[in-house]
């Protein structure tokens, strides 16, 4: 497990955007040869929102704004999206949404008896 004091090394890895939202609760799992990261795991809990669908630009401008007024509400501070679409690529892009690396899963994982 990498310490919290010790996730700035993160940032010369593909999480270098990411690491400073993750919650006090994530847990860094690495794999170090000497004192460099040779592979990491990230255990966080993070909200997810989603995908947005939408029949039009002023639809997804509404439903976007009721989604930042949820979140806000919630006291919310970072969520994970998708896009399907360049109109939502477009609208995550132009609220700074950061894309992360590689593709996404559900992974059901059952704790064995």
């Amino acid at each position: 497990m990498l310490p919290r004091d010790e996730w700035p090394r993160l940032a010369v890895t593909v999480l270098a955007d990411l690491w400073p939202s993750f919650s006090p609760l994530a847990q860094v799992i690495v794999v170090e040869a000497g004192d460099r990261i040779v592979g990491h795991w990230v255990l966080m809990p993070i909200w997810h929102v989603e995908f947005l669908q939408s029949a039009g630009l002023a639809v997804s401008r509404r439903l976007y704004r009721t989604m930042r007024t949820l979140t806000h509400d919630l006291g919310i501070e970072a969520v994970m999206t998708g896009a399907l679409d360049d109109t939502v690529r477009g609208l995550l892009d132009h609220v700074g949404a950061t894309r992360l690396p590689g593709d996404h899963y559900l992974w059901r994982v059952r704790q064995e008896d």
